[in-house]
């Protein structure tokens, strides 16, 4: 890999330890990718927000990259914490999720520790939501696979998905390899995706069949309205990264690259996929709840869009929720749409900032949980329905 001149620098200590071990570590990790060099990013996502002291070596890192005066070079943003101790203690919502997963005064701890490394205190798998926010064709160093698909295809920065650990050194060092989805070559559609007309137009669905089908080749679709929104893109995103590898769709008359990149758009794929009302309701019934009162229903997975928010408020504004609701969204953004968070609140829902992903898991296992999330079906096994179900379900 070339390395300019301040790089070897670096890599050979004469910046200090801290920004030693992040060069070695990003270089090892580029020459294993066959990186040709190191390019500058202009922002960080780290994946790992809640670290139980039992992972020690991280913890190592992080403190020998606070000893040696290390922070971050690009703005940088962390993942859901697992428990948002605060929103979860104040709804009584499973106390005992905290003492299970992490000790409160560890997470208080690490929080501290990526203060110190400059890291933003934002919570959230929608950094994009949060003031952290990629313009169009940065290149940009991401963890948490929602958070990559989105960025690539709805907003078309440029990142690959990142582990844990390089996300940390990408941000000290603001840098990345350059390999994957950085370049041209590796964006253009792997797969014609044919959404058929009269298709029901149920995101997370689509999203789900596409991952599990599709692995990690880039889907071209049509057949999509070139109206959807934001947060429809984000689901079926986010649910093709869970059930499959996808880092990476491209949307006709829709997601940026098709309209603004000529060698993509130009780019038309001989494999051909369908997908019509036959591929959704298989979808529907694997993933369907089998039973008829749900006690609990979660929405925001990945973390709810202020315009999410929005439209939640207006279906529920009025009206008492007959089983517990819980909703998740960064806190920036919950503070954004305060007036629609106060509708949902009289109508008895519940906020947390936390991972619902994460919480999916507990809420699977104690009770009989819902969303509308295909991320969350296919980790935490909640099992699903369409948005407008799940709201109907919050009345019955």
């Amino acid at each position: 890999m070339y390395l300019t001149e301040e790089e070897e620098q670096i890599l050979n200590g004469e910046k200090g330890e801290g920004l030693r071990l992040a060069m070695k570590t990003l270089v090892q990790y580029g020459d294993l990718l066959r990186a040709e060099k190191l390019i500058d990013i202009s922002s960080g996502h780290i994946v790992l927000s809640t670290c139980p002291p039992q992972l020690e070596l991280y913890y190592n890192i992080l403190d020998t990259l606070i000893s040696d005066g290390c922070k971050a070079k690009v703005p940088t943003t962390l993942d859901p914490k697992f428990v948002d101790l605060a929103s979860i203690f104040e709804s009584n919502v499973l106390k005992f999720v905290s003492d299970s997963l992490l000790q409160p005064l560890a997470q208080r701890e690490f929080d501290q520790k990526m203060i110190c490394l400059g890291i933003m205190p934002v919570y959230s798998c929608t950094n994009y939501y949060c003031g952290n926010c990629p313009n169009y064709g940065e290149h940009v160093a991401y963890a948490e696979s929602s958070n990559v698909i989105y960025s690539n295809s709805v907003i078309g920065a440029r990142t690959n998905r990142e582990p844990a650990f390089i996300d940390v050194f990408s941000a000290i060092l603001g840098k990345t390899p350059y390999c994957g989805l950085h370049l041209d070559e590796n964006r253009v559609g792997d797969v014609l995706v044919k959404v058929k007309e009269g298709t029901q137009l149920d995101y997370p669905a689509i999203g789900y069949y596409l991952g599990e089908t599709l692995g990690n080749k880039i889907p071209l679709i049509e057949g999509l309205p070139k109206d959807c929104t934001e947060w429809d893109l984000k689901n079926m995103g986010a649910a093709s990264a869970a059930s499959g590898g996808l880092a990476l769709f491209h949307v006709a008359g829709r997601t940026p690259e098709m309209l603004k990149n000529d060698i993509i758009a130009s780019h038309r794929p001989t494999d051909i996929l369908e997908i019509d009302n036959g591929v959704i309701n298989d979808v529907r019934e694997r993933l369907g709840p089998d039973f008829d009162k749900p006690d609990l229903i979660m929405f925001g997975c990945p973390h709810l869009s202020p315009n999410e928010i929005n439209m939640l408020a207006s279906k529920f504004k009025g009206k008492k929720v007959t089983t517990t609701v819980l909703m998740f969204a960064g806190e920036p953004v919950l503070s954004d749409v305060k007036e629609s968070v106060d509708i949902l609140k009289a109508s008895g829902v519940k906020f947390s900032g936390c991972c619902a992903m994460v919480l999916g898991f507990i809420f699977n296992m104690t009770c009989n949980a819902l969303g509308d999330s295909g991320k969350s079906s296919y980790y935490s096994g909640i099992p699903y329905l369409p948005t407008d179900k799940c709201v109907e379900a919050c009345f019955k």
